[in-house]
């Protein structure tokens, strides 16, 4: 792989970044133990021979006067895909929506969403799409603050709720996504408008500078917790 960056952990050097036939070198190294990254277009940040892009488990490499460290070979993850386009009910494309993507970990009665998630947001055609993720299985979210504008103040104006891949506002109902190392799956999602309420309010705590966030979360699939406003 050419045009990759490959760091070194524990010595103060550059990095470097490999050339047509995808060798990297670095020299003058004192005897010890260090660490090596890669990152390329196409590849998420890895560690070498991390054993999966969801848990960063690597290996360190032991220089010295008996060490082997001059063939290295180091395999690179490549990353899947979630793209897809956001469109409401009568055909038209979301702008400005929130894609969140959790990977389902654990199996049976201990399967959940994780935590942490993957971020997109539909541009003008409402299209999102999502690099670099772990296989395995996934459960997207549709949420944020886009609203159809009411063309007329008589008008009730309305709002996307929280839906869930493949078009469910129910989170028992939310499909995975299967994701492959290095290839793309589409997930589009239909979403239908509802009318449109307002909740606002007044928080009484001490020290709270003006601008702070205020969050309204709701209970996600397989325990996750999508944010809807701020």
């Amino acid at each position: 792989l050419n045009g990759t960056h490959v760091g070194l952990l524990g010595a103060r050097v550059d990095p470097v970044v490999t050339g047509p036939d995808g060798r990297f070198e670095f020299t003058g190294l004192k005897a010890g133990k260090y660490g090596l990254s890669a990152e390329r277009t196409g590849f998420v940040r890895q560690s070498y021979q991390q054993r999966s892009l969801a848990v960063n488990l690597s290996t360190g490499i032991v220089t010295g006067e008996h060490e082997s460290t001059e063939n290295l070979v180091f395999g690179l993850i490549p990353g899947g895909v979630i793209a897809g386009t956001v469109t409401d009910t009568r055909g038209n494309p979301v702008p400005g929506m929130r894609v969140l993507a959790y990977r389902v970990a654990g199996f049976g009665a201990e399967r959940h969403a994780e935590t942490a998630f993957h971020y997109a947001v539909t541009d003008d055609r409402g299209e999102y799409r999502m690099p670099g993720l772990a296989a395995g299985s996934w459960v997207l979210t549709f949420t944020g603050w886009t609203t159809q504008t009411a063309p007329l103040p008589s008008i009730m104006p309305e709002a996307f709720p929280t839906t869930y891949f493949p078009g469910t506002t129910d989170p028992a109902r939310a499909a995975a996504v299967s994701v492959e190392p290095g290839k793309e799956v589409r997930a589009d999602a239909v979403l239908a408008p509802v009318a449109a309420v307002q909740v606002s309010g007044e928080v009484l705590l001490p020290n709270l500078s003006a601008g702070s966030f205020v969050d309204i979360t709701t209970a996600g699939p397989l325990g996750s917790q999508p944010g809807i406003v701020k």
